[in-house]
Order: C-alpha cells, then sequence, then structure tokens
C-alpha cells in the first residue's frame, strides 16, 4: 500500500492525490512549488558548469602538474554518467510532484528565473537525504536515532494493539521513519514542510518501485573532506526495501504544511515521534504548547535530536534559542512529565564512513507524557505563574 494523503483535520493541507498544487492553491504557493521543481531540473546543468570549471583549472596549470594529475581529469571524466545517473531520479522527482510537465507550465514572471546556489544546496541535501533514509548504507546511522524512537514507543504501547495507536512524526522528510512506523501496524502520518522533502518523500512512497530500483551518487558534488575518490563517487541503490510493503489496510499518510498551522485539533494523538525537529522552531514554546494540545491525555512526546536551532542567525526572525536544561524546564511548564531523559547519544547526519569531516551530535533523547487528568494549572497558566514569581 502506498502512502497517501488521507482524511483529517480541516486545516490540512495534504499531499494532493494527483500532485502538490490545486485550484485553491495561492499563486505565491504555487510559483514556490514551481521553483523547487526547477531547481530539481536545473541540477544537470549545474553540476555539468562545475565540471567545466574543474577541467579549465586543470588546463591553466602547468604542463607537469597536468601529468601528475591525469587521473583527476580521468575522474572528471566519469561524471558525464553520474550526473546523468542523478539527473534522472531528480527529473523523476519533479514530474512526479505533479507541479510541471514543460515550459508551458511556466508563468510569464518565472521564465527567466534561474535557482541560486542556496536553491542547488537543497537539491544536493536531497541526494543525501536519500542515502541516510532510503539506503542499505544509511542503516546504522537510522538505527542512531530512528531505530532509539521507534523502540521506545514500541515498549510504550505493548499493552495495545499497534493499529489503534495514532503516531504523528513532524519535520518527516522522506518519510523513512513515518513509514517505519506504518510498516508497524501504527496509524502514521508524517507531516513536512520542505517542498524538496515532500517531492522526494511522493516519490519514493507512491512511485511503486519495487527495493534497489534506482541508482544515485549522493556525495559526487562534494569535493571537500573526501578520503578517497571511491567514496566521493560512490554508488547507492534506493530504496533498500519496497515501500508498498505495508501491512494489509495500513492507515499511513504524509501531511505538507507548518505544523503550528495544521495541527490545531485537541487530543488527537497517542504519540508525537520526532528526530532533529523541535530546533527547527523559531520558538521551541509553540512547538512544545502544541504538542502537548494535540495529544490525547496519556499521549507521549517521544524526542531524539540536538539543538541545532535553524533560525538562530535570521536576524529578522523572532527566535528563541535554549539550552537543553531549558527546553526540559518548558517542557515541565506546559505540562508534560518527563518519563525518560537521556544524554548523551551520538548520532551523525547524512554522513559517511570515509569522510575526512565527521559532525557527531551529542543527541539528547526525551519521553514526555502528557497527564491523564489535567494539572491544577495549565500550561500557560503555569508559565505566566513562573514568570511572575520571577
Amino acid at each position: 500500500m502506498s502512502a497517501t494523503a488521507k482524511e483529517g483535520l480541516e486545516d490540512y493541507r495534504p499531499i494532493h492525490e494527483h500532485g502538490f498544487v490545486d485550484e485553491q492553491d495561492d499563486d505565491e504557493e504555487r510559483d514556490h512549488f514551481l521553483k523547487v521543481v526547477m531547481a530539481l531540473f536545473f541540477y544537470k546543468e549545474h553540476q555539468f558548469a562545475r565540471v567545466v570549471r574543474a577541467r579549465m583549472k586543470m588546463k591553466r596549470l602547468p604542463r607537469a602538474h597536468q601529468a601528475m594529475l591525469k587521473p583527476v581529469v580521468d575522474k572528471l571524466s566519469q561524471y558525464q554518467h553520474i550526473i546523468t545517473t542523478n539527473t534522472e531520479l531528480l527529473q523523476r522527482i519533479g514530474l512526479m510532484s505533479g507541479v510541471y510537465t514543460g515550459p508551458d507550465d511556466l508563468p510569464q514572471h518565472l521564465r527567466s528565473h534561474k535557482p541560486s546556489d542556496f536553491d542547488m544546496d537543497k537539491v544536493y541535501t536531497t541526494l543525501k537525504q536519500f542515502y541516510r533514509d532510503w539506503s542499505a548504507q544509511g542503516a546504522e546511522e537510522r538505527a542512531s536515532c530512528y531505530g532509539v524512537i521507534l523502540d521506545c514507543v514500541d515498549k510504550l504501547f505493548e499493552d495495545r494493539p499497534n493499529e489503534t495507536v495514532r503516531v504523528l512524526t513532524p519535520g518527516a522528510g522522506l518519510g523513512r521513519l513515518a513509514w517505519e512506523f506504518a510498516h508497524r501496524g501504527y496509524i502514521s502520518q508524517g507531516n513536512e514542510f520542505s517542498a524538496y522533502m515532500l517531492f522526494g518523500a511522493n516519490f519514493i512512497l507512491n512511485g511503486q518501485s519495487g527495493p534497489e530500483a534506482f541508482s544515485i551518487f549522493p556525495f559526487a558534488h562534494q569535493f571537500c573532506n573526501q578520503f578517497s575518490t571511491k567514496a566521493q563517487l560512490q554508488e547507492v541503490k534506493i530504496p533498500d526495501v519496497d515501500p508498498s510493503s505495508l501491512p494489509p489496510n495500513s492507515d499511513f499518510s504524509m501531511c505538507a504544511g507548518d505544523f503550528l498551522s495544521v495541527y490545531t485539533e485537541p487530543d488527537s494523538w497517542d504519540c508525537i515521534a520526532c528526530s532533529f525537529f523541535l530546533d527547527t522552531a523559531k520558538n521551541i514554546v509553540d512547538y512544545l504548547e502544541t504538542c502537548f494540545r494535540i495529544l490525547k491525555p496519556g499521549g507521549y512526546l517521544v524526542n531524539l535530536g540536538p539543538l541545532l536551532y535553524h533560525f538562530a542567525d535570521d536576524a529578522t526572525a523572532l527566535t528563541v534559542e535554549l539550552t537543553y536544561d531549558e527546553v526540559i524546564h518548558v517542557v515541565q511548564a506546559v505540562g508534560f512529565e518527563i518519563k525518560e531523559n537521556r544524554f548523551p547519544l551520538p548520532c551523525t547526519y547524512n554522513s559517511h564512513d570515509e569522510t575526512m569531516m565527521k559532525v557527531v551530535y551529542q543527541c539528547a533523547f526525551l519521553c514526555a507524557q502528557r497527564p491523564m487528568t489535567p494539572a491544577p494549572s495549565s500550561g500557560k497558566e503555569r508559565l505566566a505563574e513562573d514568570a511572575a514569581a520571577e
């Protein structure tokens, strides 16, 4: 069974059955989706331009140096196949989104648009995310975070049939953690804001592809801190599993949109399970209050991740950057009861064994429960009381 959007809260903006944009979508959102697809299609031109620049630099070197670096020139010759292979996947993703089928789909004001280097970084990140989420090589990295979360949720609900437990996975990315919950029989919904991730998830989950149906070269565009040519030009097969291999009558969906805007219905979920998500908030208090509100009484928040705070350097955004102990204070202040709190759990992100630079996050793991009965003061009241006391 493939992942499709199901009926839900009235403010849901689901992945539409035949694409991401319908007649109700506004022009600004349509333009954004088109720009994302244009970036996917621009990959080939952008990457070939990088190879041409590298060749030109080689030709400007002294002849003796060129002779010594002939293996590097030979490596650049392999990029024709590599770029073509990656391009095939990215264009399939773009076409399957339903947003773009050809130049005639572009409004006049976008026909001269050229994706920026920032846009292309998003494309390259998407390729590496496929490596993390949907390749056999990414299994160890997934086990260090997704595995911990899955095992915790299994234990929390071991006395209930999985098919009665509603699990929400915000910040779902390419959908692997949400898929794992569905594969175990839970009612599972992933939520994601990034169109790059949503289009990629739509492709891998709904593309009717069997195991290892596609090849990618996720690190070919990364020229720094590579230990070997073999590692840099590593070919990876995706997906490592058949995404349609879910139990009969699975209830699995992906929902597109901002977490705070989409999820407003109280007492809706048995569990919110997230990996590397809470620090994507501008104001983490908003996230935690929303989690508390939409969980059913007795429901659980299960979170693993660092505190990178994605908007910390945005001078125009109203952001709050808390230490982890301050986060725990807020978790309790909004009304949660801490059931488990572990630190550190080392995790990498989109890394591979032969890289010469590996960032290891010292993640924190949190399991918190919304009480079955309301606390004497609501979460907001307790926060106000704490502020007044200070």
